[in-house]
C-alpha cells in the first residue's frame, strides 16, 4: 500500500485543479469510487473501472498500478477531500473554539456521509479493517500532519494558547480514525450533536482555560 499511496500523494494536485495526465487520473479515480460503492471492493474489475472512466485497461495500469493500487489511490483521494474539508471548515470560523468545534464536525459529516465507508462497513468489514488497521500509518500521519498544522496556525496567527499540540493531535486523529472503523449513528448523528460533543470535550482538550 505505501508505495502506491506515495505515488499518489507525492505532487498530487489539489482537487478540482487536475489537468493533462493528471485530469486522467482523476477520471479513474472518479469511476473506481463509483464501481466500488456499486459492486463493492471484491467483485470491481479494472475492466469495469476503465468502461466507466472511457479509458484503455492498460491507461490504468500505467498510471495507477493493479486492482489494489487503485483501491489505496481511492482511498487516499477521499482522505484527502475529507481534510480538505475540514481545513476550509477550520479557516472559515471566526472564533478560535468554533474553528475546532467546526473542522470536528465537518469530518463527522464526511465520515457519516461517506458512500463508500458506509458501503464497506455494512458488508465488507474485513475490507475495512485491513484499510484502515494494518495499512492505515500513511494515511493517519497524513492527517497528523494536517491536523498539527492547523493547531500551530491557530496559536500563532490568533494568539491563543494551544494546550498539548501534540497530545490533541493523536487524540483527534484516533478518534477520527475510531469513527471511520466504527461509525457512531447515536452520539454523532449530525453535525449538530458532533458540534456539541466537540464543545464539550474537544475545546477543553485543545485550549488551555486560562
Amino acid at each position: 500500500m505505501d508505495d502506491a499511496l506515495a505515488r499518489l500523494l507525492t505532487g498530487y494536485p489539489p482537487v478540482g485543479e487536475s489537468s493533462g495526465p493528471e485530469a486522467t487520473v482523476e477520471r479513474v479515480l472518479d469511476a473506481a469510487l463509483e464501481e466500488f460503492v456499486e459492486v463493492g471492493l471484491r467483485r470491481a474489475t479494472v475492466g469495469a473501472i476503465a468502461g466507466r472512466a472511457g479509458v484503455a485497461p492498460a491507461t490504468i495500469y500505467r498510471r495507477i498500478g493493479q486492482r489494489d493500487a487503485l483501491v489505496t489511490a481511492v482511498i487516499a483521494r477521499e482522505v484527502m477531500r475529507g481534510l480538505a474539508a475540514t481545513a476550509t471548515a477550520f479557516a472559515a470560523a471566526e472564533d478560535p473554539t468554533e474553528k475546532v468545534v467546526e473542522g470536528f464536525a465537518t469530518a463527522v459529516e464526511f465520515l457519516n456521509g461517506h458512500p463508500l465507508l458506509a458501503r464497506t462497513v455494512e458488508f465488507e468489514v474485513d475490507m475495512v479493517a485491513r484499510l484502515f488497521t494494518a495499512d492505515a500509518e500513511v494515511l493517519l500521519g497524513l492527517a497528523r500532519a494536517a491536523v498539527t498544522d492547523e493547531l500551530a496556525r491557530l496559536g500563532e496567527t490568533v494568539g491563543v494558547s494551544v494546550r498539548d499540540p501534540g497530545a490533541a493531535t493523536e487524540v483527534l486523529v484516533r478518534f477520527g480514525h475510531s469513527l471511520a472503523l466504527t461509525p457512531s449513528r447515536d452520539l454523532l448523528a449530525d453535525a449538530g450533536s458532533a458540534r456539541t460533543f466537540a464543545r464539550k470535550v474537544f475545546v477543553p482538550m485543545v485550549f488551555d482555560s486560562e
